[in-house]
């Protein structure tokens, strides 16, 4: 905003001589305004230069107390919800290794098994074509090892999965 002009159309005006004044409110404001915007500009670079680098924020003490809150808040934030999600992310883990480990224990318990299931139905078998045991004790004993074969089919692909979580 212009706050006097000093000459007139025409007249003659010597070098230092004042022709216009302006007034300063305006352009300080602009600048002010600027200065801040720049700022906050190198702030948020700080910022995520800091979090791209896990290191702590340090803003320039020339950083305005404003700028300098408003950065920080948000640095504050970013590494607080980074945190949350490392935590769930090894939480998960953490998960599928027991699932992997549980599988793995299931897995060797019912291999195990399968061979006794196994030497049990032939030997059960064997007697049955003798007339010694039932027809319907051989046929239990085949349901008891196709449901530990089933079993251990399901642990097998639980082990998969969990493996899958983790790698």
């Amino acid at each position: 905003t212009v706050a006097g002009i000093y000459v007139t159309e025409g007249q003659t005006v010597a070098a230092g001589d004042v022709l216009v004044r302006i007034e300063p409110r305006l352009a300080d404001a602009s600048l002010a305004a600027a200065v801040t915007e720049s700022a906050l500009a190198w702030a948020s670079l700080a910022r995520v230069e800091a979090e791209l680098e896990g290191r702590p924020l340090q803003l320039p003490p020339t950083t305005p107390a404003t700028v300098s809150a408003r950065v920080s808040a948000q640095y504050t934030a970013n590494l607080t919800a980074f945190e949350a999600l490392r935590d769930r992310a090894q939480r998960a883990l953490d998960e599928a290794a027991s699932r992997r480990s549980i599988a793995e224990a299931r897995i060797v318990e019912l291999e195990q098994s399968l061979i006794r299931f196994r030497d049990e139905e032939q030997s059960l078998g064997e007697l049955a074509a003798k007339g010694y045991v039932s027809r319907h004790m051989l046929l239990a004993k085949e349901r008891e090892r196709i449901a530990a074969e089933q079993g251990l089919v399901a642990a097998r692909h639980e082990r998969v999965a969990a493996t899958a979580s983790i790698d």
